[in-house]
C-alpha cells in the first residue's frame, strides 16, 4: 500500500459548500442495479445520496487543501536547529583567550535599555541574560521535538482523503439501509454486489481526484474494509455506588 503523505490536521480551505446532483443518466444506471429501491423510497434514496456525497466533497476538499507536513523541513526542526546554533555560539564565547576577547568587545559596544539601568553594571546583566538563555535553549529544543512527534501523529490521524472516503462509504451504507436494502459485499464469483455497484456509479460522476479504488476488485475490497472499520466504542459513565441510608430509630427504640 502506498504511503499516505502526512497533512496538517487543520485546513483553511473555504468557498461555497459543493452540491452534488445526480443527473438523469446516473439515475438510470442506479435504476439498473438489481436490488434498487423503487417507488417513493427511490426519491428518498436519490436525495440521501446527494446529501451524503455533497458532505463528502466538502470534507475531502478540506483534506486535500490541508498543507503537507514535510518531515525534513518542518518548522519544528528548523527552530530546534536554530536554537541549538545559538547555544553553541554562546558556548564558544567561554573558550580560551579568543572567546574572552570577543566577549569583551561585544559587551563594550553593547547598549540597550534593558542593560543601561542595571545597577550591577552592563556586563553582569548581560552575563545573567546569557545564562538564562543558555538554560532555556535545551528545554525549547525538547519542546520542538515533542511538538514534531505530535504533529506527525495528528497528521496521520487527521485530514486524510482515504479515511474520509471510508466515512462516505459508511454514510452511503446508512442511507441504503434506512431505505430498505442491506449493504453487502460479495466474496464469491457471482458478480459485484449491488451496493458496490452503487458506490462505483456515484463516484464515477465525481472529479478523478475524489475517486478511490476505481478498479472493480479493488473497489469491492475497499468498500468491504470501510464497512468493517469498527466505530469507536461508546464509553458509558460508571454507575454511582448505591448508598444505604440507615433508618432512624424512634424514641421508643423502634
Amino acid at each position: 500500500m502506498p504511503q499516505v503523505p502526512p497533512r496538517l490536521p487543520n485546513s483553511s480551505g473555504g468557498g461555497l459548500p459543493p452540491r452534488f446532483v445526480i443527473n438523469d443518466e446516473m439515475w438510470r444506471q442506479i435504476g439498473n442495479i438489481g436490488s434498487v429501491i423503487a417507488g417513493d423510497h427511490a426519491t428518498g434514496l436519490r436525495s440521501e445520496i446527494e446529501r451524503v456525497t455533497s458532505r463528502y466533497l466538502l470534507n475531502v476538499g478540506a483534506a486535500m487543501s490541508a498543507p503537507l507536513l514535510d518531515r525534513r523541513r518542518d518548522q519544528f526542526t528548523r527552530l530546534s536547529r536554530a536554537l541549538g546554533s545559538v547555544q553553541r555560539e554562546l558556548d564558544k564565547l567561554k573558550i580560551g583567550d579568543e572567546g574572552d576577547f570577543a566577549t569583551a568587545l561585544i559587551e563594550r559596544n553593547l547598549s540597550h535599555p534593558l542593560l543601561d539601568s542595571w545597577k550591577f553594571g552592563t556586563l553582569d546583566k548581560l552575563g545573567c541574560m546569557m545564562r538564562d538563555l543558555a538554560s532555556v535553549v535545551p528545554a525549547a529544543e525538547t519542546a520542538c521535538e515533542r511538538g514534531r512527534r505530535e504533529a506527525l501523529a495528528s497528521a496521520q490521524a487527521g485530514l486524510r482523503p482515504d479515511k474520509i472516503w471510508n466515512i462516505w462509504v459508511r454514510d452511503m451504507a446508512g442511507a441504503w439501509k434506512r431505505l430498505g436494502s442491506f449493504p453487502s459485499v460479495r466474496k464469491d464469483d457471482l458478480g459485484v454486489s449491488a451496493f458496490v455497484q452503487l458506490i462505483g456509479i456515484v463516484q464515477s460522476g465525481l472529479d478523478q481526484q475524489y475517486q478511490q479504488h476505481t478498479k472493480t476488485n479493488a473497489l469491492s475490497t475497499a468498500v468491504d474494509r470501510a464497512l468493517r472499520e469498527a466505530a469507536p466504542r461508546r464509553r458509558f459513565p460508571m454507575k454511582a455506588p448505591r448508598i444505604r441510608v440507615a433508618k432512624k430509630r424512634s424514641a421508643h427504640g423502634r
